[in-house]
């Protein structure tokens, strides 16, 4: 028997490193509860690409930031709501 061929949706990078190709986004209620959801979302999607744990923390962090504004000073949305979206982008790494 051979080796199982990649899996759909994954690409080797760097030789090292398997990063899934495709972008993540949802949409949050512009509420307080939704922070912790936001960062959960993140640590699980990252985790996912391999990035490394403290790189994971800083993400979360930076969209912990980011969410808590969007909840405190954003623009209320007709549905109010905000979205967030991840990319994989490896440049610099």
């Amino acid at each position: 028997m051979g080796t199982a061929p990649p899996r759909t949706g994954e690409s080797e990078v760097a030789g090292a490193r398997a990063v899934a190709c495709t972008a993540v986004q949802m949409s949050f209620l512009r509420a307080p509860a939704s922070v912790p959801q936001v960062r959960t979302l993140v640590r699980g999607i990252v985790g996912i690409w391999d990035f490394g744990e403290l790189f994971v923390q800083d993400i979360e962090l930076v969209a912990s930031e980011l969410s808590t504004n969007a909840v405190l000073h954003g623009v209320m949305s007709s549905l109010g709501c905000f979205d967030v979206r991840l990319v994989p982008q490896l440049n610099g790494l």
